[in-house]
């Protein structure tokens, strides 16, 4: 057999089989390389899918956004929490605005909603009335009082121990020792409110003194010149915390005239107020139980935890 016939024979194979074509190397070249994009193709799908499947990992809903999910829905379409906070105690003005342990605690609520907050600190006058009409979605703080209509509130998130101050030796220690006595107070306080039998947020309180004569002053500096002077018996403050060291010749009386919390609060349809405290109440205790809230207490309050209910 010539070489031209062995030459065709070996390309046409066995009969009935297909014809069989040495591949050159530039037939396997230009094969290997579509089999590589293919390759390659396959892996950018893979990496598009992992990339798609880590994103939704990320923002899969956890225990706290499931809580967002809860919100109403004018409030989960806006993506925006309105939060109003007195401007009193603790909020205090620092590099020009409010800060405090309630602005804390609203913002790290709102971040843990996995939402935006828009915090307001407000005069405390104007605090229900814009709740009421829709202007803020919540409030942080004092409560009004429970007989304000359509007010509904959630749990406590700070315990605040209200404190008599008295010239040392004064011996205030009973509530019947304040009967007919001259007493200092910061006007628009609990305290205030207190003595006039309306107390907002008062959870535990001794009897309110009788015949007593109220003064209000516009802060607590000026009530404490007041006993030291003797324009005043005793001065009643919310709290022992935002009074610190009472100064020369005075000192905290051994008498809790009364307990009071902070809690959120809204306004509105019962339906959608519900679902809002409701939320908000989940997620303060998931930062209790994670030891957030305490962390800010402790940073704002000098190391103290007031964000559980002192025995007694």
């Amino acid at each position: 057999m010539d070489d031209d016939r062995l030459d065709r024979a070996l390309r046409s194979g066995p009969q009935d089989a297909d014809a069989y074509v040495p591949l050159g190397r530039d037939v396997v070249a230009a094969r290997s390389r579509r089999v590589a994009r293919i390759r390659g193709g396959e892996g950018a799908l893979a990496m598009i899918a992992i990339l798609i499947f880590a994103v939704i990992f990320v923002l899969r809903p956890t225990d706290s956004n499931s809580l967002g999910a809860a919100l109403p829905d004018r409030i989960r379409s806006s993506g925006q929490l309105n939060i109003a906070i007195a401007n009193v105690a603790p909020q205090a003005l620092a590099g020009g605005s409010f800060q405090g342990f309630d602005v804390d605690v609203a913002r790290a609520v709102a971040q843990s909603l996995g939402i935006r907050a828009q915090i307001d600190v407000i005069d405390p006058a104007a605090l229900r009335a814009g709740i009421v009409a829709g202007r803020w979605d919540v409030g942080f703080g004092i409560q009004p009082p429970a007989e304000a209509a359509g007010i509904v509130a959630g749990h406590p998130y700070l315990w605040r121990t209200a404190v008599v101050l008295g010239k040392i030796g004064a011996d205030l220690v009973s509530g019947s020792s304040l009967d007919g006595r001259r007493i200092c107070v910061v006007g628009g306080s609990v305290s205030e409110q207190w003595l006039r039998g309306t107390p907002p947020g008062v959870v535990r309180s001794a009897n309110a003194p009788n015949e007593s004569t109220a003064d209000a002053q516009s802060t607590i500096a000026a009530c404490l010149a007041d006993v030291r002077d003797g324009r005043a018996d005793a001065f009643i403050a919310d709290w022992g915390v935002e009074v610190g060291s009472p100064g020369e010749g005075l000192e905290i009386q051994p008498l809790v005239p009364f307990l009071s919390v902070e809690r959120p609060w809204t306004a509105g349809s019962q339906a959608d107020a519900a679902r809002l405290v409701d939320a908000i109440d989940g997620t303060l205790e998931t930062l209790q139980a994670d030891g957030t809230l305490r962390a800010i207490s402790e940073r704002r309050f000098g190391g103290l935890n007031l964000t559980i209910e002192p025995p007694g």
